[in-house]
């Protein structure tokens, strides 16, 4: 077994040796260059939402409507719920060719870089588990989904049906009348 374990290692060694000695060193940084520099942001067509951002997995991207450009106001137990989207120290986020929004960084409180949109930072749902889910739009009234240019989804006030309002009594029906008059009519 530690033989197997010893020409493994020795064979994997060799390999990158091999590797290394094919592709010039400048070639092996472009690569790490153009690994680095794959999109952060893309748009998604949603079936309800429409042109959607989302990360480079296809996990939906939220804005906070208490956030300031600039500024995270999402913290402690709601960073929890609300994962900033962050990139390392150093990386600039990049997006699809359909992102329209100016993409950048801000420096959050506790040191992360968090990647925004026009300023404004954005954030995923700790509910959404597979890509594809919106499970944080509209949530308290204050997260929304992100268009392609950076806005917020904010869907339009629901229109509320009016009640019907009660037609007065003709005095039609069994007892001969309706209203206050305990049911009986003077004639």
């Amino acid at each position: 077994m530690l033989r197997k374990l010893v020409s493994l290692f020795l064979v994997s060694g060799i390999a990158l040796l091999l590797i290394a000695s094919v592709y010039p060193s400048s070639q092996v940084a472009t690569v790490a260059q153009a690994t680095q520099q794959s999109a952060d942001v893309i748009v998604t067509q949603n079936p309800v939402q429409g042109k959607i951002l989302t990360d480079s997995n296809g996990m939906s991207l939220y804005v906070f409507a208490k956030d300031k450009v600039g500024v995270s106001n999402c913290t402690d137990k709601c960073a929890t719920t609300w994962p900033p989207f962050t990139v390392p120290d150093g990386v600039t986020p990049t997006g699809s060719g359909d992102v329209t929004a100016t993409l950048g960084t801000i420096k959050r409180a506790d040191g992360t870089n968090q990647i925004t949109a026009d300023g404004i930072p954005l954030y995923h749902f700790s509910k959404d588990t597979k890509p594809g889910d919106t499970n944080g739009q509209g949530v308290l009234g204050i997260w929304f989904l992100v268009d392609a240019s950076g806005n917020a989804i904010v869907p339009p006030p629901a229109t509320a049906t009016p009640i019907p309002t009660p037609k007065p009594s003709n005095g039609g029906g069994y007892g001969g009348g309706g209203g206050m008059g305990g049911g009986r009519r003077k004639y």
